[in-house]
């Protein structure tokens, strides 16, 4: 018998409708597309919430020996990660046998170590999707438009691929702004790094509404080589998408002089805000033989670690302020006093680590 047209969707309807949604904004997530790519996404779940991350599949490597291995890096995330669920994507004609194989090596994994996970595996290619089961191939469905609550979200459309992904993020062959006039450069030296801190968040603002001002970009990327400025800054801007987009633009536009420390604010702005590909891309950027290079190397310390942005992102904004109250008592007790002003010190605030904020 037939169902009426107006029938109420079942839960194997509802299910294909979200599997479809999810695939439909991974490109969107990622930042690129993975078709025709030596890459699977995989989809984490547990507790803590949902993560999306690219893996490299070993493509020199006969498949049983790839997916082995990658079966093994997957196992390493998932114990950073306490997870119930854990979705395999694979890209192109080649992906049925690859997400298969890594399906079954995974299971076989986490069997091994008494981890109770769900496996899915999916290929997605010329636009339509399918899922695989112990010994059971299902049906091609077509992957949907990209979901409204995506583009609500402010995500850039996807680039077309890895490589020309990875392009938005190094630096452009030329600057695209210079160094302030003197007579700027002092006066902002001259104020506090409270002020400086508002400067900057300020510019930021600027910027990302498309209405700067001709000295915003100098201005910003000459308050970033203060530390405790750097750090502050960071701590307002990752989580404003516009405001972060505009950080990375005056990374990619600045001077070989200004470079590392705007790198390395963009860097671990994009960390803190989940986009790990990103932040490995500028940090990349940030060169020895400068404070900032300290941070680069524990950042990505962190990222091969798998450690978690959302649970060090709080870790990171008090020990900001921490290290922009400290800079504030230093500022103060090398300027004159006011006449009439009292003799006595201020007294101490707490001191930060020598590197400023630890991630």
């Amino acid at each position: 018998m037939s169902q009426p047209f107006d029938r109420e969707p079942d839960d194997l309807d509802i299910a294909f409708r979200a599997m479809g949604d999810l695939l439909a904004s991974v490109p969107h997530q990622l930042g690129y597309r993975l078709e025709g790519s030596d890459q699977l996404a995989i989809q984490v779940s547990g507790p803590g919430g949902r993560f999306l991350l690219p893996v490299d599949w070993p493509a020199d490597q006969p498949n049983l020996h790839a997916a082995r291995q990658t079966a093994r890096a997957i196992e390493a995330v998932i114990h950073l990660h306490p997870s119930d669920a854990v979705l395999l994507l694979g890209y192109g004609p080649e992906a049925a046998e690859r997400v298969y194989a890594l399906r079954e090596a995974l299971r076989h994994q986490l069997e091994d170590t008494g981890d109770n996970i769900s496996i899915a595996a999916i290929q997605v290619d010329q636009g339509q999707w399918r899922a695989f089961g112990v010994g059971v191939t299902g049906e091609w469905h077509p992957v949907p438009e990209v979901p409204v609550s995506i583009l609500m979200a402010g995500f850039p459309a996807p680039a077309a691929s890895l490589q020309e992904y990875r392009q938005q993020f190094q630096p452009l062959p030329e600057p695209t702004y210079g160094a302030l006039p003197d007579s700027s450069r002092d006066l902002i030296d001259a104020s506090p790094p409270g002020i400086r801190v508002e400067l900057a968040d300020r510019a930021l603002q600027r910027l990302a509404d498309r209405d700067p001002n001709p000295l915003d970009l100098p201005a910003l990327a000459h308050v970033l080589d203060d530390p405790a400025v750097n750090h502050a800054v960071v701590t307002h801007t990752y989580s404003d998408r516009a405001r972060l987009g505009s950080l990375v633009d005056a990374y990619r536009g600045a001077p070989s002089e200004q470079q590392p420390a705007v790198a390395a604010a963009a860097a671990t702005a994009l960390w803190l805000h989940g986009r790990i590909q990103e932040a490995q891309q500028v940090s990349a950027h940030v060169p020895d033989g400068t404070y900032f290079a300290a941070s680069r190397d524990q950042l990505n310390a962190l990222i091969n670690a798998g450690v978690s942005p959302t649970q060090t992102a709080p870790r990171f904004t008090a020990a900001a302020e921490t290290h922009l109250k400290y800079a504030e008592t230093t500022w103060s007790a090398t300027q004159p006093l006011a006449p009439g002003a009292p003799s006595e010190p201020a007294p101490p605030a707490p001191q930060p680590d020598a590197d400023g904020p630890q991630l």
